[in-house]
């Protein structure tokens, strides 16, 4: 990864002063995306709500120009939509507002800022898209705290994963692209570039990241380990499912099989300034399972991937906000529908969401304030989204070092298109 950029010594001036020149202040760029965008857990929440927007996000980064890879002069403007559960179809709907939208669709996606005018534009997008989350539901965590499995009727690891293939590659070969996944993706794709367009004129640029395998899937370091959410710190006695290499090989299968369907929608519209940015290739020794860690480590410093908080299970137990949300799910977990076939988690959540009145959680959330403001490492700036909601949702999610990794590779890529390259590395 970059450490800084310096420019070549002339009487003239060089390729990135001229860039840097052009780009402040008038420089204005969006991201877009899920999750993987919005940096659930990396650093400290900042918005969104169920959209988890977080400060040590790639976006964030690139933003602030952390390790001064542009050596910013101040200027631009940054339109940070992403959104944590979004599928392409919610990018479509809930990422392009011309102002600010409030909350959209409803009251658990606040803000909803605008979009703007931007001349760059970043794009992750997918995994919710082929069910990423019900993965880490039947074949890693085995079970999520309530409320979120609430009446989400267990499938098992072999139907998860047969559903998520299903959704990933074509006619379950397992190597070939699922089509109407890559022309999902090559339509939001395009969406963006005349958005952008529109904006900017044909000078707008778009970098769509790819996703990491999780697993180092060679070492047979974790075939008797399991990462089920019940089993640590303590082992609750019950059989689970072991990360054998078998399954991290799997794991991992899928993860190159939709990198390989964002790689060939960015491919069909790589003439309108679209680049790839591979974010696998540096994870070498930081994914889970290398060998010589004993699993799940959560003080793992070479890992950049969050484990669950397994040492905090039991947390909502003083938290009067998930006793809420336990309590009025509960009510309605027989109306809430599920299609073990069909049902994506995300839609599934949804559901569990729509019973929910958000004057009722704020009320319940202010009283944990109150009433513990020191215990279970809260405090007086508790926040509901952030403290119990994204801390638990961060599992499987890039830390804040891999966030920094992936804004250095867009940032070096955005400089090469731009002229402003080559670079003095130090």
């Amino acid at each position: 990864m970059l450490s800084c950029l310096v420019a070549h010594a002339s009487s003239l001036p060089s390729p990135i002063h001229n860039f840097l020149r052009t780009r402040s202040p008038g420089f204005e760029w969006t991201a877009w995306g899920d999750s993987y965008a919005s940096g659930v857990g990396a650093g400290e929440y900042i918005d969104g709500r169920r959209c988890l927007r977080y400060n040590g996000a790639y976006p964030v980064e690139i933003s602030v120009d952390t390790n001064n890879l542009l050596a910013t002069t101040g200027g631009g403007v940054f339109n940070n939509v992403v959104c944590s559960g979004a599928k392409v179809e919610d990018v479509e709907a809930y990422q392009f507002f011309p102002e600010e939208a409030g909350a959209e669709p409803d009251w658990q996606y606040y803000p909803r800022p605008a979009s703007g005018r931007p001349s760059m534009g970043t794009l992750t997008i997918g995994g919710d898209d082929v069910d990423f989350p019900g993965l880490l539901y039947s074949c890693i965590m085995e079970s999520f705290p309530f409320p979120l499995s609430v009446g989400f009727e267990d499938r098992t690891c072999d139907q998860q994963r047969a559903l998520s293939w299903s959704l990933l590659s074509e006619d379950g070969d397992h190597i070939t692209p699922n089509k109407t996944l890559v022309t999902k993706l090559d339509g939001l794709i395009k969406t963006i570039v005349a958005f952008g367009r529109d904006a900017s004129g044909d000078n707008f640029r778009l970098y769509v990241t790819g996703y990491a395998q999780f697993f180092n899937d060679t070492d047979p370091g974790c075939d008797n380990v399991t990462f089920a959410r019940t089993a640590s710190p303590d082992d609750d006695g019950e059989p689970h499912i072991m990360v054998t290499t078998a399954l991290r090989q799997d794991f991992n299968a899928m993860s190159r099989i939709l990198n390989l369907a964002i790689q060939q929608a960015v491919a069909m519209d790589s003439e309108a300034n679209v680049k790839y940015i591979d974010i696998d290739g540096f994870l070498y020794g930081h994914r889970f399972c290398e060998p010589g860690i004993q699993e799940p480590d959560q003080k793992n410093p070479n890992l950049w991937f969050y484990h669950y908080p397994y040492d905090q299970n039991d947390a909502e137990a003083n938290d009067p906000a998930m006793q809420h949300l336990n309590t009025i799910v509960n009510k309605h977990a027989e109306s809430i529908v599920f299609d073990p076939n069909t049902t994506l988690w995300t839609d599934h959540l949804n559901a569990v969401w729509s019973t929910i009145d958000e004057h009722a959680v704020n009320k319940a959330a202010a009283l944990y304030v109150q009433e513990f403001p020191s215990g279970n490492g809260t405090s007086e700036k508790y926040d509901f989204w952030g403290d119990s909601i994204g801390w638990r949702g961060k599992v499987f999610h890039p830390t804040k070092e891999f966030h920094l990794v992936i804004y250095g590779a867009i940032i070096e890529q955005y400089l090469k298109d731009t002229s402003a390259w080559p670079a003095v590395l130090e």
